[in-house]
C-alpha cells in the first residue's frame, strides 16, 4: 500500500533518497523518450512537411501563401518546423527554400 509509494518511502530516514530518485527519475526518462522519438520522427520529411502545414492552418495564416513558397530539398521542412523564421530564412539562404515577394 503506502510502502511502494514515494509518499510512503518519503517517511522513512534511510529510503528517502531513494524514493526521490525513482519519483523525479522515471517522468525524465519518459519525457527524454518522447523527445527522442518526436525529434527521430520530425526527421522524416513527410512528417515534418505534415507538421509545419498543420501548423499553418491552426495559426489561421492565409492558405495562398503556399503560391508563393517552394521547398526543393525536402530536408528544409525539418529545419522550418525546428527553427521556424531562422528555418525559412537559412532554408532560402542555402537555396533549399524558393520564395516569390
Amino acid at each position: 500500500s503506502n510502502r511502494f509509494s514515494c509518499r510512503g518511502l518519503l517517511g522513512r530516514r534511510k529510503d528517502a533518497m531513494s524514493a526521490l530518485c525513482w519519483c523525479c527519475t522515471i517522468p525524465v526518462l519518459i519525457l527524454a523518450l518522447v523527445a527522442g522519438v518526436a525529434q527521430y520522427v520530425l526527421r522524416q520529411p513527410v512528417y515534418a512537411e505534415a507538421a509545419v502545414r498543420k501548423l499553418v492552418e491552426v495559426s489561421g495564416i492565409p492558405q495562398d501563401i503556399w503560391k508563393s513558397f517552394e521547398v526543393v530539398d525536402d530536408s528544409a521542412w525539418y529545419d522550418i518546423i525546428t527553427g521556424l523564421n531562422l528555418g525559412i530564412a537559412e532554408g532560402y539562404m542555402h537555396g533549399k527554400i524558393k520564395m516569390e515577394p
